[in-house]
């Protein structure tokens, strides 16, 4: 049996999802829609969720919608009561137990008015074979992974001194590794 690594790219989040205007953005999408194992990309930039890669297109919902992102493009804002609903995809379930997901995120919720819960970033909840979900902390000092079962947090090393506040962007990218038949789950 063959199995397939898997990327899905999801774009920005401020919790923003999308990117347009860096001076190196051009260069950063031909490598993203260039990868091999790319399964959606999800920019933004349109008037909608729609997939720039796949046929895998989203709708919003509750009170998510396109806000300015970074540098003059689009992006997809958060605010605790919205988020983007893809249907089923399969491929998002990563069943050989590998694969990435990666977004730009800027957290813009300062933290005297943290959220009481760890806000999802991204996640696969479709109640197929296995279920996902990547978030930050509302302190905004770690990521975590929720498994279906558990919560795994991954600390920030020292998160003021690399700039985690809501007025920068980072990149996020989660790791799902399988191959030697020992699962490992990696943050970068």
């Amino acid at each position: 049996m063959k199995t397939r690594s898997a990327t899905l790219f999801i774009g920005m989040t401020t919790l923003l999802w999308g990117f347009t205007a860096l001076a190196n953005l051009r260069s950063y999408q031909s490598a993203v829609t260039n990868e091999v194992s790319l399964i959606s990309y999800y920019t933004f930039d349109q008037t909608n969720a729609n997939d720039n890669f796949g046929p895998n297109n989203g709708a919003l919902q509750g009170t998510a919608k396109l806000s300015p992102g970074a540098g003059g493009g689009q992006g997809l804002l958060l605010d605790g009561q919205g988020w983007v609903t893809l249907g089923l995809v399969p491929d998002f379930d990563f069943a050989a137990g590998t694969g990435t997901v990666e977004a730009w995120v800027r957290p813009d919720w300062s933290l005297a008015h943290a959220p009481s819960y760890a806000p999802c970033l991204f996640a696969d909840r479709d109640l197929g074979p296995l279920m996902w979900s990547v978030h930050m902390n509302a302190v905004q000092d770690a990521y975590g992974v929720w498994n279906g079962t558990a919560y795994q947090a991954q600390p920030i090393p020292n998160p003021s001194a690399i700039g985690i506040t809501g007025t920068n962007w980072h990149h996020v990218a989660v790791v799902w590794d399988n191959s030697s038949g020992s699962p490992t789950t990696t943050f970068y």
